[in-house]
């Protein structure tokens, strides 16, 4: 498995952890803490080292500012990253898959949010 590979396991992973420490922790499920801040630290750290991974992998150089942008604002960086570094027709099948991994993180932090909560409830 490459590494990019293995960053984007880890993001996933991570959402699956953040989803069992919802339901468990009291103060991960309020706003604005620093339960929010090492959260949205890791998740920024695994998705700007996946850049690099990724433009390292295709032995090229990321574009200006696309790991910092894909950092901190995905929605917009990944794709832009995509545009940049890839044919029109692969940047557009990226960016689905992009929407789809980032649909899955979401899914996946429910589905182990609601489990934790069922299983803590059914064990007292």
């Amino acid at each position: 498995m490459r590494r990019a590979q293995r960053l984007l396991l880890s993001l996933l992973a991570a959402f699956a952890v953040m989803g069992v420490l919802d339901a468990l922790v009291p103060e991960a499920r309020q706003p604005f803490t620093a339960f929010d801040f090492a959260k949205g630290i890791l998740v920024v750290a695994l998705l700007f080292a996946w850049c690099k991974a990724d433009a390292a992998e295709r032995g090229i150089s990321p574009p200006k500012g696309a790991p910092v942008l894909v950092a901190l604002f995905a929605p917009v960086g990944v794709p832009y990253y995509f545009l940049r570094t890839r044919p029109w027709r692969a940047a557009a099948v990226s960016i689905l898959r992009a929407f789809l991994f980032f649909l899955a993180t979401s899914v996946v932090f429910g589905v182990t949010r609601e489990i934790t909560l069922i299983i803590s409830k059914a064990i007292g």
